[in-house]
C-alpha cells in the first residue's frame, strides 16, 4: 500500500525534505526551518487548521529536514510543508462591503512581528482580519526555567469587535462579541481566574470575561509538550463606524500565562520569534491529499457474521426511472471509519 495515498493510523511516517536555492545547490542557511502541517478534512473537521511538526536538521547533512507525523484519527487528510519565519501571517479585508470577510480574497496579507494591535479610530482599522501562527514553546525557555511553560493564551479583543480563536484539529474552541459599552482601557496585569473554567468546561463568571478569549493548555487531551509547537488561527472582526455613537478605538492583544524571569506568574506578552507564521505553503507540497484507515482488512483476521435484520426493520421496494447515487462508508466494530466508501450509481 502506497503511504502517499494511505496510511494507517497510529503508525508513524517520515517526510525528508531537502532543501536547495534557486540556482538548485543545496542549501544549509540557518534560516531554513520547515514545518509538516497535517490537517484532516474529513466531515465535521471542517474548522481545522491542523497540526504542526517541526522537521529536524540533519547534522550530518544539513541540507535535509526530517520530520514524522502519526494521524491518530481515520478519514481524510492534507498534509503540506511550510517555511516558517517569526512572525504572525496576516490576511487583511479593509474595505467595508459584502466581501468583507472570508471567502472573499483578502486585500493585502503580511507578516506582523506580532499580535498586539491598536487603531485609534475604528474608522481606520480593517474590516476584519485572519491571523496565522505557530506558538514555539521551547522558544520560551530561559537558562533560570529551562522547562518554562505556558498554562493559558488569552486574546484581549476592543468593544463591538467579534473575535475566534482556533486552535490545531480542535477548531473553532471560542468565540464571542464584546459589548459595545465593554471597559476600553487596558486589563492588563490580570489574575490567572480570568480564563479559569469548571469541570464541566464553563467559565466562571469574571468582570472581564465578555472580553477575553481563551484557550487552557494545561487541561487538554491530548496533553500539551511544553516542547512543542502549536497552530493557532485568530479572527478578528471590526465593528461598522458609521452604527457607533462616537470615534471609539479598536484594538486586539495577545497574551500568555507564564512566569518570566522573575518569580512571578503573570498574563506577558509573547517573545517575538516565540511565535512563527503559519500558512506559508511550499509550492509544491508533494502530498496534498492522503486517506488514513484505521485498519486493513484481512481474511485471515476478519470475523465473518449473520446478518440478522433488527426487530424494526423494513423492507422498502421501488422502481426508479432515474440515476441515483448511494455512497457505501465500512465502520468497524468500534464506529471507526475503515473506508470512505466509493458512489454507487
Amino acid at each position: 500500500m502506497a503511504w502517499r495515498e494511505k496510511t494507517v493510523i497510529n503508525v508513524s511516517r517520515r517526510v525528508t525534505i531537502t532543501a536547495r536555492t534557486h540556482q538548485g545547490t543545496y542549501s544549509t542557511s540557518p534560516r531554513d526551518r520547515f514545518v509538516l502541517m497535517y490537517t484532516p478534512t474529513a466531515r465535521g473537521k471542517e474548522d481545522a487548521i491542523g497540526h504542526p511538526i517541526e522537521a529536524v536538521r540533519n547534522e550530518g547533512s544539513p541540507w535535509i529536514h526530517q520530520a514524522s507525523f502519526t494521524p491518530n484519527v481515520p478519514g481524510s487528510y492534507r498534509l503540506r510543508v511550510e517555511k516558517s519565519v517569526p512572525g504572525v501571517y496576516g490576511e487583511y479585508w479593509w474595505h467595508r462591503t459584502v466581501n468583507r470577510k472570508p471567502p472573499a480574497l483578502p486585500d493585502i496579507t503580511r507578516v506582523d512581528h506580532r499580535l498586539d494591535f491598536r487603531w485609534e479610530d475604528t474608522g481606520d482599522a480593517p474590516a476584519f482580519v485572519r491571523w496565522h501562527f505557530m506558538l514555539h514553546f521551547k522558544c520560551l525557555f530561559t537558562e533560570r526555567w529551562p522547562l518554562k511553560f505556558g498554562h493559558a493564551l488569552a486574546i484581549h479583543a476592543s468593544p463591538g469587535s467579534t473575535a475566534a480563536v482556533y486552535f490545531q484539529n480542535d477548531g473553532l474552541v471560542e468565540k464571542i462579541h464584546v459589548p459595545l459599552d465593554a471597559q476600553v482601557e487596558d486589563i492588563w496585569p490580570l489574575n490567572r481566574s480570568a480564563c479559569e473554567r469548571n469541570f464541566e468546561g464553563v467559565r466562571a463568571f469574571h468582570p472581564v470575561r465578555d472580553q477575553l478569549l481563551c484557550v487552557e493548555l494545561l487541561q487538554r487531551d491530548p496533553l500539551v509538550d511544553p516542547e512543542g509547537m502549536y497552530a493557532f488561527m485568530v479572527e478578528f472582526e471590526t465593528p461598522v463606524p458609521t452604527l457607533l455613537a462616537e470615534k471609539q478605538p479598536a484594538f486586539i492583544n495577545l497574551r500568555m500565562y507564564y512566569q518570566n524571569d522573575t518569580e512571578w506568574w503573570a498574563w506577558y506578552p509573547v517573545d517575538e520569534g516565540c511565535l512563527v507564521t503559519s500558512g506559508l505553503h511550499i509550492q509544491g507540497s508533494p502530498f496534498e491529499g492522503f486517506e488514513a484507515l484505521s485498519g486493513i482488512a484481512s481474511a485471515a483476521a476478519s470475523d465473518i457474521k449473520t446478518y440478522e435484520e433488527p426487530a424494526n426493520f423494513e423492507q422498502v421496494r421501488a422502481i426508479v426511472d432515474t440515476l441515483c447515487e448511494v455512497r457505501v462508508d465500512l465502520y468497524d466494530d468500534r464506529g471507526a471509519l475503515v473506508l470512505l466508501g466509493p458512489t454507487v450509481i
